[in-house]
């Protein structure tokens, strides 16, 4: 079967921006992916009694609410690049804490 190159090229052309569209997070509808830095692992240690930053990846826009176990909590919102970055106060030394990223 000999396909001519004009239609190799538009049936590749269309073939290329399908996989993009369905690779690509839209705002409506699809699922927020929310990623925190790669510094920040369980048994991490926060340099006590200071204001410590938080940082990461979100959709543009969304909202991201960090919570400790020790009563602090900060939020930001992700800006159009995605990156969002916030402050939050660290107790006295201490085990046994958490940090909570909605």
């Amino acid at each position: 079967m000999n396909v001519p190159m004009k239609v190799r090229l538009v049936i590749l052309t269309l073939f290329y921006a399908m996989l993009a569209i369905s690779c690509s997070k839209g705002p409506q509808g699809s699922p927020v992916e929310l990623r925190l830095s790669g510094l920040f692992t369980d048994a991490m240690v926060l340099q006590q009694q200071t204001e410590v930053a938080i940082w990461g990846w979100a959709q543009p826009g969304v909202q991201v609410v960090i919570s400790s176990s020790w009563g602090e909590q900060s939020t930001t919102d992700a800006k159009d690049d995605g990156t969002w970055l916030t402050q939050l106060g660290t107790p006295s030394a201490g085990v046994g804490h958490h940090l909570e990223v909605i």
